[in-house]
């Protein structure tokens, strides 16, 4: 896997083979090729960090706890 910036292969590109295009039609001929953009998915803005520490470490014996109560053909729903 390599990670980069189109803005990079685009300097890349010119610097070494003195070969000037511009960053859509790198995109382009990336896509064509089969490659796709990856990004990051956002955080939300009010996530507390704390709070998500908390329920990581504590979701499994809580799911747990929940199925030993349902019973083991009760399905479970997580959403």
């Amino acid at each position: 896997m390599v990670c980069g910036r189109i803005k990079d292969l685009v300097v890349w590109l010119r610097e070494d083979y003195g070969v000037s295009v511009c960053e859509t039609t790198v995109s382009g001929a990336l896509k064509d090729m089969g490659f796709v953009k990856l990004t990051a998915r956002p955080r939300h803005h009010g996530q507390n960090e704390p709070a998500l520490e908390v329920f990581r470490k504590s979701f499994r014996a809580e799911l747990e706890a929940r199925r030993a109560r349902l019973g083991p053909q009760t399905p479970l729903e997580i959403w």
